[in-house]
């Protein structure tokens, strides 16, 4: 970093920690990079916007390999069945599997919250999780058996034990 690069970031951090200073959002306008709503970011709004835009709800990795597992145990199941709840996977007929995401349902173990946008994304974590208590609650009221898997446990293989019980059923 240049040492007027390093003076640039000296003074917004000055500005951030001082609110009340005159000229303050003129001179926010001076340093903040061109292209950038949120300077915390490394990358600009456009380029972000695009790589959350390639990130799917449906067939990730992980989903693809619960599936596969499924597929070599000889289960009977279903991939997105059209039922309450919308979990994952229905196996066997009652039983729902949900593959969670760690970032997307805030793993107690791996979520990492992001540094900016935080209030949005706290909202956001927060209402998915509630959203899959809800579907959780709704599913056994109608008398399937729920299975959580984390996207931890599918990577390191560690799932295969949990589910195979709903295999068995």
């Amino acid at each position: 970093m240049t040492s007027a690069e390093l003076a640039c970031w000296r003074l917004l951090e000055f500005l951030v920690d001082n609110p009340g200073f005159k000229l303050r959002e003129e001179l926010l306008l001076f340093v903040r990079p061109p292209g950038r709503s949120d300077y915390t970011d490394t990358v600009s709004v456009e380029k972000r916007s695009e790589i959350m835009s390639k990130i799917r709800g449906k067939g990730t990795k992980p989903e693809l390999a619960v599936k596969a597992f499924l597929e070599e145990a000889g289960a009977s199941f279903m991939y997105q069945p059209k039922i309450a709840g919308h979990p994952d996977f229905l196996v066997a007929g009652r039983t729902a599997v949900f593959v969670n995401g760690c970032f997307w349902h805030g793993c107690p173990e791996h979520y990492k919250e992001p540094k900016s946008n935080v209030e949005f994304w706290r909202a956001k974590v927060r209402r998915n999780a509630e959203r899959q208590d809800e579907a959780i609650t709704e599913l056994r009221a109608l008398g399937y058996r729920v299975f959580v898997l984390w996207e931890h446990s599918v990577r390191d293989g560690s799932f295969e034990k949990d589910l195979q019980q709903a295999v068995e059923g």
